[in-house]
């Protein structure tokens, strides 16, 4: 399963700057509501979105490469070394 995040800049864009495909395992449980789900790969600066530094493999085509591996799936950010 594949969680894909599109995000546009603040102002009305056709596009979006860029997509994040993110693993089942990089969505996490809230701590004070379990029915809530969170993922952060991404952060706003003057109203444009920007990948977060351990997030940029899984956008865009580094992130539909990612997605061919077997592996995929239970990839953690802080677990992908030289990948």
């Amino acid at each position: 399963m594949v969680l894909a995040i599109p995000f546009f800049p603040s102002e009305h864009s056709p596009a979006p700057v860029f997509i994040a495909y993110i693993p089942v395992a990089q969505v996490r449980r809230n701590a004070n509501d379990p029915e809530w789900f969170s993922c952060f790969p991404a952060y706003f600066e003057g109203g444009m979105p920007h990948a977060r530094r351990d997030y940029k493999r899984f956008c865009d085509a580094a992130g539909v490469a990612l997605l061919e591996l077997p592996e995929w799936s239970a990839m953690r950010v802080d677990e992908l070394g030289g990948i």
